[in-house]
């Protein structure tokens, strides 16, 4: 089996993208449930363009399924996307300093497309798992809906998965640790996703 892992890099407001580290973690990781399953690693370019090319990358690569990371900065827990919209924001920059050209991510298609994948069974895995996580319906008007959104257009199975911030493991001067996870409670999480990936496909 071929499984193709996306994290993204830097964008306007996120100087460091912790899902980079994500995507070559679970890449490499070793673990039995892993063995005989080819990881193909791309660490995106958080642009428009991308998303108009990324057809012609999957075309090549053939993946059985595609888990991707992305980064929600105001999100305290981690949430895998139960469906991709057919919506973009115009307003908001790229790493390029590009936008979208319009609302519609392409024109005469449904406004939303349900994922293959059970975002439902991810959550309860990654909660079995001690990760904190919940399931979202609403992947936002950014990049990484839009990935999403193109990869479910094109039949691929696939799951994008929304990650906060991570906090240090621990807090300065004994204050209580925010509510966020940490990098690798993150990474455990990443590890449960490409387990429920495998699982689906």
């Amino acid at each position: 089996m071929r499984v193709l892992i996306t994290g993204f890099g830097p964008f306007p407001g996120a100087p460091s993208n912790p899902t980079m580290r994500l995507a070559r973690h679970v890449g490499r990781v070793r673990r039995m449930r892993f063995c005989g399953v080819e990881r193909i690693v791309r660490l995106l370019p958080t642009t428009w363009a991308m998303i108009a090319d990324i057809h012609r990358d999957v075309a090549a690569l053939a993946p059985d399924a595609v888990l991707m990371f992305g980064l929600a900065g105001r999100r305290r827990v981690v949430t895998p996307e139960a469906r991709g919209l057919n919506y973009a924001s115009t307003l908001r920059a790229d790493a390029a300093g590009k936008t979208a050209d319009a609302r519609a991510l392409r024109t005469e298609a449904p406004f939303a497309v349900n994922g293959a994948i059970d975002a439902g069974r991810m959550v309860a895995a990654m909660r079995r798992a001690g990760i904190r996580a919940a399931v979202s319906r609403n992947a936002g008007d950014y990049l990484c809906n839009a990935l999403f959104w193109r990869l479910l257009e094109l039949g691929r199975p696939c799951i994008f998965v929304h990650v906060p911030r991570p906090v240090r493991a621990a807090s300065p001067k004994g204050r209580p640790r925010r509510l966020r996870p940490t990098l690798r409670q993150l990474e455990l999480a990443a590890e449960v996703a490409l387990s429920q990936v495998l699982r689906a496909a």
